[in-house]
């Protein structure tokens, strides 16, 4: 397998914008045709995209480890046993962590493979009003130094001729802040509610948030208003604008590194 093959189907399924797995064997022992340095693309669902890990045993196995790998957004070497039925039984039952993996097959053998994930890059992005933010400043600025990618989306920025609110490209690896301090809480939030988004926080006390919400009901769902993080950030007792960017800031991480937590627990 020519590994030339391998990363330009690795920059394709990155350029289309899909997560995936990458498995390598870093090493092999027995009579297994796995040989180090093969590699298997795997979908988020573990499927085998392309590649190959010298057979059906060892991909197989692997499946459900991948997913994880993605879901997790965290590598793993893991070591697969090729064994007969009462060794692999046996393996099973004495194993002590899950970095072994017994499978019952005649292949024979022991595979040492690592899986690291390629993820899509995240996007934290800051919708605000026209002239300085101090907070908008800070969030980009300290968003730079946690390695996500930051965009600001300035509403009175019409030098294209049409709304940026409408311009923009959003898609569901948008974290999105809003802080349009209460003048274009209603149109955005509206817009917003038309989209897939892992996160969305909004600036605002909790009185103008009551506020926003009755004037939105009946134009979004309540699912949606019960997704909107407001107040915003973590209650660190925050008060200059770089200390309220680090508790919005730590709220979006939290969100990439925990998808399933619920709002406000």
């Amino acid at each position: 397998m020519d590994n030339g093959d391998i990363i330009q189907k690795m920059a394709e399924f990155m350029e289309s914008g899909r997560e995936f797995a990458l498995a390598t064997v870093v090493s092999a022992e027995g009579s297994t045709l796995a040989k180090p340095g093969f590699k298997l693309i795997l979908s988020s669902e573990g499927e085998p995209l392309f590649g190959t890990l010298g057979g059906a045993c060892p991909e197989s196995a692997i499946s459900a480890l991948a997913q994880d790998v993605v879901r997790h957004n965290r590598a793993k070497a893991v070591k697969v046993h090729l064994e007969q039925t009462e060794a692999s039984l046996q393996g099973i039952i004495s194993r002590k962590n899950d970095d072994e993996i017994f499978v019952e097959t005649f292949c024979g053998g022991t595979i040492e493979i690592f899986i690291e994930p390629y993820m899509n890059a995240k996007v934290l992005t800051v919708i605000k009003q026209g002239g300085k933010d101090d907070v908008a400043d800070s969030i980009y600025a300290i968003s730079k130094q946690a390695g996500l990618k930051c965009d600001i989306l300035d509403l009175s920025d019409i030098s294209r001729g049409e709304d940026p609110l409408k311009l923009y490209k959003f898609t569901d690896r948008n974290y999105v802040v809003v802080l349009t301090k209460g003048n274009d809480d209603i149109r955005v939030l509206e817009h917003l509610s038309r989209l897939k988004l892992p996160y969305l926080g909004l600036m605002a006390s909790r009185k103008r948030f009551e506020y926003d919400s009755t004037e939105l009901k009946g134009k979004v769902s309540e699912k949606f208003l019960k997704s909107i993080h407001s107040p915003i950030g973590i209650s660190i007792g925050a008060i200059s604008p770089g200390e309220i960017a680090i508790s919005i800031i730590s709220e979006v991480i939290m969100a990439m590194r925990q998808p399933d937590i619920k709002k406000n627990a």
